[in-house]
């Protein structure tokens, strides 16, 4: 083989074929801190936030699932997330916490964050955030988040929080109803294990002190919905407004017509083409 011929870039279907997850691959790449973190590496599976959820009274501390492909995957309000072999990054953290329910929703702001840290530090590309979690590259939604508490009836307490994160790494054959929207990640040299250990390095590392304040400030630094104009539905009547801020819980503050207006969760999107 030549040098000009050895030089010749990968193609993506042989970068999937050598690019295979394993708990090996993913644990080189983590902190000597968290060299023993449980990691479960499965070829296929329902979703593995279901998976981790069923191990969250039986396991450690903490625990990483991830799989090749998701069978169920799901995404926020109940959506489905298209999951394919081998061409993206399904993976699940479990973290056992003693939080109160209100603390919720740093943690899906943190998971945000780390995701865009990871995906800018590896790739050299610029992530966005998506109120309220999904991740954003050249206008194309690479990533989503369902983070998922598991709490005490009695106390109120959270006892575990599932943070799943989907990410479109190598996927380029989108369904119809979604090909429009959905973009990947393309990395030209990256590997699923390293941006899953980088992701879970970020993420734990936020998950010792969530009520910093430099975490909300990054989480809005990297909004991609601040200052434009937004539409949502509210019992199937559209409204309009312009995103102006986030406020320190997480809420998103929008300026209407009628005045200012706190969305707390649910669907948005942005009026301009991304």
């Amino acid at each position: 083989m030549s040098v000009k011929e050895s030089s010749v870039e990968l193609s993506i279907e042989s970068i999937i074929e050598r690019d295979v997850l394993s708990e090996e691959g993913i644990r080189f790449y983590l902190p000597e801190d968290l060299k023993e973190l449980p990691i479960e590496v499965l070829k296929s599976v329902s979703s593995t936030n279901i998976y981790a959820k069923k191990c969250a009274e039986e396991r450690a501390e903490r625990m990483l699932v991830l799989a090749e492909e998701q069978t169920e995957g799901r995404g926020r309000r109940g959506r489905s997330f298209y999951s394919p072999y081998g061409t993206g990054l399904y993976m699940s953290l479990l973290m056992k916490v003693e939080r109160s329910l209100a603390q919720f929703v740093p943690i899906t702001v943190a998971a945000a964050v780390a995701v865009t840290r990871a995906v800018t530090k590896l790739s050299g590309k610029e992530a966005k955030i998506k109120w309220v979690n999904d991740i954003y590259l050249d206008n194309k939604k690479i990533c989503g988040i369902l983070a998922e508490a598991v709490s005490d009836a009695k106390s109120g307490m959270l006892t575990a929080v599932v943070v799943g994160i989907g990410v479109n790494v190598f996927t380029e054959n989108y369904p119809e109803d979604i090909k429009d929207k959905a973009g990947s990640l393309l990395p030209e040299a990256l590997t699923r294990n390293e941006l899953a250990a980088e992701i879970t390095k970020e993420l734990l590392g936020f998950s010792k002190n969530l009520n910093t304040p430099e975490l909300m400030e990054e989480y809005r630094r990297k909004s991609m919905v601040i200052g434009e104009e937004i539409y949502w539905m509210e019992k199937e009547i559209r409204k309009e407004g312009r995103a102006i801020g986030i406020n320190e819980s997480g809420n998103l503050i929008v300026e209407t017509k009628e005045g200012k207006v706190i969305l707390s969760a649910g669907e948005i999107s942005v009026r301009k083409s991304y």
